[in-house]
Protein backbone atom coordinates (compact mmCIF):
# COMPACT_ATOMS: atom_id res chain seq x y z
CA UNK A 1 0.00 0.00 0.00
CA UNK A 2 1.41 3.38 -1.03
CA UNK A 3 1.47 6.17 1.52
CA UNK A 4 0.00 9.51 0.59
CA UNK A 5 2.38 12.42 -0.04
CA UNK A 6 1.09 14.14 3.11
CA UNK A 7 1.95 11.05 5.17
CA UNK A 8 5.48 11.07 3.78
CA UNK A 9 5.89 14.73 4.63
CA UNK A 10 4.62 14.11 8.18
CA UNK A 11 7.16 11.34 8.68
CA UNK A 12 9.94 13.55 7.35
CA UNK A 13 8.90 16.48 9.56
CA UNK A 14 9.06 14.18 12.58
CA UNK A 15 12.55 13.05 11.50
CA UNK A 16 13.66 16.69 11.24
CA UNK A 17 12.40 17.45 14.75
CA UNK A 18 14.17 14.39 16.11
CA UNK A 19 17.39 15.39 14.34
CA UNK A 20 17.17 18.88 15.84
CA UNK A 21 16.94 17.35 19.32
CA UNK A 22 20.04 15.24 18.59
CA UNK A 23 21.90 18.41 17.56
CA UNK A 24 21.15 20.19 20.82
CA UNK A 25 24.36 21.76 22.27
CA UNK A 26 23.55 20.10 25.61
CA UNK A 27 24.06 16.66 24.05
CA UNK A 28 27.80 16.87 23.39
CA UNK A 29 31.08 18.40 24.54
CA UNK A 30 31.54 19.62 20.97
CA UNK A 31 28.54 21.90 20.76
CA UNK A 32 28.09 22.35 17.03
CA UNK A 33 29.51 22.87 13.59
CA UNK A 34 29.45 26.59 12.87
CA UNK A 35 29.84 28.04 9.38
CA UNK A 36 30.67 31.72 9.77
CA UNK A 37 30.87 34.23 6.98
CA UNK A 38 34.42 34.14 5.70
CA UNK A 39 34.99 30.42 6.38
CA UNK A 40 35.14 29.77 2.63
CA UNK A 41 37.41 32.42 1.07
CA UNK A 42 36.56 31.63 -2.56
CA UNK A 43 34.24 29.71 -4.84
CA UNK A 44 34.34 26.19 -6.26
CA UNK A 45 33.43 27.60 -9.69
CA UNK A 46 34.52 27.83 -12.43
CA UNK A 47 35.46 24.17 -12.24
CA UNK A 48 38.55 24.40 -14.46
CA UNK A 49 40.95 22.27 -12.47
CA UNK A 50 44.54 23.46 -12.68
CA UNK A 51 43.84 27.00 -13.94
CA UNK A 52 46.65 28.74 -12.04
CA UNK A 53 45.51 32.23 -12.94
CA UNK A 54 42.10 31.79 -11.37
CA UNK A 55 42.81 30.10 -8.03
CA UNK A 56 43.62 31.88 -4.79
CA UNK A 57 47.07 30.30 -4.48
CA UNK A 58 48.67 29.56 -7.90
CA UNK A 59 51.68 27.99 -6.15
CA UNK A 60 49.70 25.37 -4.23
CA UNK A 61 51.18 21.89 -4.84
CA UNK A 62 47.70 20.41 -5.18
CA UNK A 63 47.51 21.95 -8.65
CA UNK A 64 49.66 19.02 -9.77
CA UNK A 65 47.49 16.46 -7.98
CA UNK A 66 44.96 14.52 -10.09
CA UNK A 67 41.40 15.56 -9.38
CA UNK A 68 40.41 11.95 -8.67
CA UNK A 69 42.75 11.72 -5.68
CA UNK A 70 40.74 14.37 -3.84
CA UNK A 71 37.38 12.81 -4.64
CA UNK A 72 35.56 10.08 -2.72
CA UNK A 73 32.27 8.44 -3.70
CA UNK A 74 30.22 6.13 -1.53
CA UNK A 75 26.63 5.01 -2.18
CA UNK A 76 26.16 7.64 -4.92
CA UNK A 77 27.17 10.56 -2.67
CA UNK A 78 30.40 12.21 -3.82
CA UNK A 79 32.69 14.33 -1.65
CA UNK A 80 35.56 16.40 -3.04
CA UNK A 81 38.01 17.94 -0.61
CA UNK A 82 39.39 21.14 -2.09
CA UNK A 83 42.36 22.92 -0.47
CA UNK A 84 41.21 26.48 0.13
CA UNK A 85 44.16 27.71 -1.92
CA UNK A 86 42.58 26.00 -4.94
CA UNK A 87 39.28 27.83 -4.61
CA UNK A 88 38.62 30.41 -7.31
CA UNK A 89 38.55 34.13 -6.75
CA UNK A 90 34.96 35.13 -5.93
CA UNK A 91 33.20 37.85 -7.87
CA UNK A 92 32.59 39.60 -4.55
CA UNK A 93 35.57 39.49 -2.13
CA UNK A 94 34.93 37.45 1.00
CA UNK A 95 35.65 39.33 4.21
CA UNK A 96 37.18 37.81 7.35
CA UNK A 97 35.01 35.81 9.73
CA UNK A 98 33.30 38.12 12.23
CA UNK A 99 34.50 38.19 15.79
CA UNK A 100 32.31 36.03 17.99
CA UNK A 101 32.76 36.66 21.72
CA UNK A 102 30.69 33.54 22.49
CA UNK A 103 32.91 31.21 20.50
CA UNK A 104 34.33 28.49 22.72
CA UNK A 105 36.24 25.23 22.61
CA UNK A 106 33.05 23.30 21.89
CA UNK A 107 32.63 24.88 18.48
CA UNK A 108 33.93 23.38 15.23
CA UNK A 109 34.32 25.51 12.10
CA UNK A 110 34.09 23.87 8.69
CA UNK A 111 33.77 25.01 5.10
CA UNK A 112 31.05 23.15 3.17
CA UNK A 113 29.49 23.56 -0.24
CA UNK A 114 26.72 21.35 -1.64
CA UNK A 115 26.59 21.44 -5.44
CA UNK A 116 23.22 20.63 -7.01
CA UNK A 117 22.18 21.23 -10.61
CA UNK A 118 18.72 22.62 -11.33
CA UNK A 119 18.14 19.78 -13.80
CA UNK A 120 18.23 17.21 -10.97
CA UNK A 121 17.04 19.48 -8.17
CA UNK A 122 14.50 21.83 -9.80
CA UNK A 123 13.03 23.12 -6.53
CA UNK A 124 14.85 25.60 -4.29
CA UNK A 125 13.09 23.98 -1.32
CA UNK A 126 14.43 20.59 -2.39
CA UNK A 127 17.99 21.95 -2.71
CA UNK A 128 17.81 23.62 0.69
CA UNK A 129 16.54 20.44 2.34
CA UNK A 130 19.26 18.25 0.82
CA UNK A 131 22.00 20.69 1.85
CA UNK A 132 20.58 20.84 5.37
CA UNK A 133 20.46 17.05 5.68
CA UNK A 134 24.10 16.68 4.66
CA UNK A 135 25.22 19.34 7.12
CA UNK A 136 23.12 17.85 9.91
CA UNK A 137 24.58 14.39 9.29
CA UNK A 138 28.09 15.87 9.36
CA UNK A 139 27.34 17.63 12.62
CA UNK A 140 25.99 14.45 14.23
CA UNK A 141 29.09 12.48 13.25
CA UNK A 142 31.58 15.18 14.26
CA UNK A 143 29.98 16.46 17.45
CA UNK A 144 28.29 13.31 18.76
CA UNK A 145 30.11 10.41 17.11
CA UNK A 146 26.91 9.20 15.45
CA UNK A 147 26.81 5.74 13.87
CA UNK A 148 24.09 3.24 12.95
CA UNK A 149 23.53 -0.31 14.11
CA UNK A 150 20.60 -2.72 14.09
CA UNK A 151 18.30 -2.88 17.09
CA UNK A 152 16.69 -6.02 18.52
CA UNK A 153 14.08 -5.97 15.74
CA UNK A 154 16.77 -5.80 13.06
CA UNK A 155 15.97 -2.20 12.19
CA UNK A 156 18.71 0.45 11.79
CA UNK A 157 19.02 2.71 14.81
CA UNK A 158 21.15 5.81 15.27
CA UNK A 159 23.51 5.59 18.23
CA UNK A 160 26.06 8.03 19.65
CA UNK A 161 29.59 7.40 20.90
CA UNK A 162 31.15 10.36 22.67
CA UNK A 163 34.72 9.10 22.22
CA UNK A 164 34.23 9.41 18.44
CA UNK A 165 33.14 13.06 18.68
CA UNK A 166 36.25 14.85 17.47
CA UNK A 167 37.55 17.73 15.38
CA UNK A 168 39.78 15.15 13.71
CA UNK A 169 36.90 14.23 11.41
CA UNK A 170 37.49 17.57 9.66
CA UNK A 171 40.82 18.54 8.10
CA UNK A 172 41.72 22.20 8.42
CA UNK A 173 42.37 24.19 5.28
CA UNK A 174 39.87 22.38 3.05
CA UNK A 175 36.44 23.09 1.63
CA UNK A 176 34.18 20.02 1.65
CA UNK A 177 32.27 19.96 -1.64
CA UNK A 178 29.38 17.48 -1.78
CA UNK A 179 27.65 16.32 -4.98
CA UNK A 180 24.46 14.55 -3.84
CA UNK A 181 22.12 12.35 -5.89
CA UNK A 182 18.39 13.25 -6.06
CA UNK A 183 17.44 10.25 -3.92
CA UNK A 184 19.12 11.88 -0.93
CA UNK A 185 16.03 14.12 -0.68
CA UNK A 186 14.02 11.18 0.70
CA UNK A 187 16.93 9.35 2.33
CA UNK A 188 16.49 8.74 6.09
CA UNK A 189 19.27 9.71 8.47
CA UNK A 190 19.72 6.03 9.34
CA UNK A 191 20.98 5.58 5.77
CA UNK A 192 22.74 8.93 5.35
CA UNK A 193 24.83 8.93 8.53
CA UNK A 194 26.89 5.80 7.68
CA UNK A 195 27.54 7.24 4.21
CA UNK A 196 28.72 10.60 5.56
CA UNK A 197 30.78 8.87 8.24
CA UNK A 198 32.52 6.75 5.61
CA UNK A 199 33.18 9.76 3.36
CA UNK A 200 34.61 11.90 6.17
CA UNK A 201 36.88 9.10 7.39
CA UNK A 202 38.21 8.32 3.91
CA UNK A 203 38.64 12.02 3.07
CA UNK A 204 40.64 12.52 6.25
CA UNK A 205 42.93 9.64 5.31
CA UNK A 206 43.41 10.88 1.75
CA UNK A 207 44.02 14.45 2.88
CA UNK A 208 46.79 13.31 5.21
CA UNK A 209 48.40 11.17 2.50
CA UNK A 210 48.28 14.04 0.01
CA UNK A 211 49.82 16.45 2.49
CA UNK A 212 52.64 13.95 3.07
CA UNK A 213 53.15 13.72 -0.70
CA UNK A 214 53.11 17.42 -1.57
CA UNK A 215 56.61 18.31 -0.24
CA UNK A 216 58.07 15.69 -2.59
CA UNK A 217 56.01 17.17 -5.42
CA UNK A 218 57.56 20.55 -4.67
CA UNK A 219 61.05 19.09 -5.06
CA UNK A 220 60.14 17.43 -8.34
CA UNK A 221 58.68 20.68 -9.64
CA UNK A 222 62.06 22.31 -9.05
CA UNK A 223 63.79 19.61 -11.08
CA UNK A 224 65.35 17.80 -8.13
CA UNK A 225 63.43 14.60 -8.89
CA UNK A 226 62.29 14.53 -12.53
CA UNK A 227 60.44 11.22 -12.23
CA UNK A 228 56.71 11.42 -11.60
CA UNK A 229 54.70 9.43 -9.12
CA UNK A 230 51.07 9.19 -8.18
CA UNK A 231 49.35 8.48 -4.92
CA UNK A 232 47.91 4.98 -4.80
CA UNK A 233 44.93 4.80 -2.48
CA UNK A 234 44.07 1.40 -1.06
CA UNK A 235 40.44 1.66 0.15
CA UNK A 236 40.88 -1.40 2.37
CA UNK A 237 43.94 0.10 3.99
CA UNK A 238 41.99 3.32 4.41
CA UNK A 239 39.27 1.47 6.27
CA UNK A 240 41.75 -0.16 8.60
CA UNK A 241 43.57 3.10 9.24
CA UNK A 242 40.33 4.88 10.09
CA UNK A 243 38.64 3.03 12.90
CA UNK A 244 36.16 5.83 13.44
CA UNK A 245 34.41 5.10 10.14
CA UNK A 246 32.95 1.97 11.70
CA UNK A 247 30.55 1.25 14.49
CA UNK A 248 31.40 -0.98 17.45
Amino acid sequence: MLRAESDVETVEEAAVLECESWLSPRQSILHSIQQFKGTTPGTVFPARWGNRNAVLDPTHPALRTPHSQMTVTFSALTLRIVPKGLLYHPSIPVGPAPYNPKQDSGQVDVSVRVVMGANKFPSAVMRAKVASKIKNAMSLVVTRGAYVEENAEGKPKIEFREKDASRDWIRNGYTYVFHPPPELYRMPYQTLIPIVRKLLGTARYRGQKLEDLWPAEEHRARGLHPQTTSLAIDPHKSDRADKMTKGP
